[in-house]
């Protein structure tokens, strides 16, 4: 792991359209240099509550975003009009290279899910646009599904999470990944080298904050509005 980096990101994922949840988790977290939505950051649209969601975040920094299975392709060709989206792309920010694939494996079908090679594609695609950008800082995976038996397990015992993303990581070495989709699995462990971060569900005001340095350290936190 080389991380030459000092950075602060607050991670969020699974805040389901919850604007009240959002503005505690911003009005709660520490400042940040990042802001990363990690999928489902609607319920089902509508599509015109993306612009407000990513402008509240972007108080806090810049924004890095992938869509979820709750959100759609219609929510994520909006996040890559804002110019926020790293679904099958990559950004530079502050000299980190964010790059990864939104929805998530095939399950019930009734949401955007896709093929374990579908997903494999997007993250190939994903992985190339982030070599072609020769940065030598920390490298961050933003994946809705985490990576199959890691942050994934459901209430039912059963892995939740995609192979593709599990085959991504272990070829890539990623130093961080920032997931959700698994409500129940909130919480961190590492694959191989990755610290692996689910970081919801947002939308009951989890977060975490993750800091880049020498090493990573993630602290998970809830806003006040959305106990039960």
């Amino acid at each position: 792991m080389y991380i030459n980096a000092n950075m602060r990101i607050l991670a969020v994922a699974d805040l389901h359209g919850n604007l009240r949840a959002l503005d505690a988790i911003l009005a709660e977290a520490p400042p940040v240099d990042v802001v990363v939505l990690a999928g489902d950051i609607t319920h089902f649209g509508p599509v015109r509550v993306v612009d407000t969601l990513i402008r509240r975040c972007s108080r806090l920094g810049p924004v890095v975003a992938v869509g979820g299975n709750c959100d759609g392709p219609d929510v994520a060709l909006r996040l890559k009009e804002l110019g926020v989206s790293v679904h099958a792309d990559a950004r530079e920010v502050l000299g980190a290279t964010f790059y990864g694939a939104g929805s998530a494996q095939r399950w019930r079908s009734l949401t955007w899910e896709v093929g374990e090679d579908v997903l494999a594609g997007w993250l190939a695609q994903a992985r190339a646009r982030a070599e072609s950008l020769a940065g030598g800082g920390p490298r961050v995976l933003v994946s809705h599904a985490p990576p199959y038996g890691v942050c994934d397990r459901s209430h039912a015992g059963h892995p939740g999470g995609s192979t593709a993303v599990r085959n991504a990581v272990e070829t890539d070495h990623p130093d961080l990944v920032i997931c959700g989709h698994i409500h129940e699995a909130a919480g961190e462990a590492a694959c191989g080298a990755t610290r692996v971060v689910n970081c919801g569900p947002s939308v009951e005001g989890w977060y975490s904050v993750i800091e880049l340095g020498q090493e990573i350290r993630v602290s998970r936190a809830r806003g006040r509005v959305g106990r039960r």
